[in-house]
């Protein structure tokens, strides 16, 4: 919240893009893994091909690469929290809606 608060604070990010999480790079893979761990699940992770989901012309790149280079110049922020913190918070406020 502090980040996007900072954003709207500043003129110089008027029609910017901006990365709001971490510069932790992680895997599809790692991230499903760790939902499944972090949530206590017995869910089983299904690989589908990129092409069946998103269509024969959808261009996915191989290595994404998180930066929050921009956002960090411009208001000073970086993430205190780790991505474990954020899928924590997040499994715990779907379990309390549901």
């Amino acid at each position: 919240m502090t980040a996007m608060l900072l954003l709207l604070e500043n003129e110089r990010s008027i029609g910017g893009t901006f990365n709001l999480g971490s510069s932790e790079e992680t895997s599809i893979l790692d991230l499903g893994r760790r939902v499944i761990e972090l949530a206590g699940s017995d869910s089983e992770i299904v690989f589908v091909p990129h092409e069946e989901v998103y269509g024969p012309h959808s261009e996915e790149p191989l290595q994404r690469v998180p930066d929050t280079g921009r956002l960090r110049s411009l208001t000073g922020w970086r993430s205190t929290h780790s991505l474990d913190d954020v899928l924590r918070d997040v499994i715990a406020e779907v379990r309390a809606e549901g």
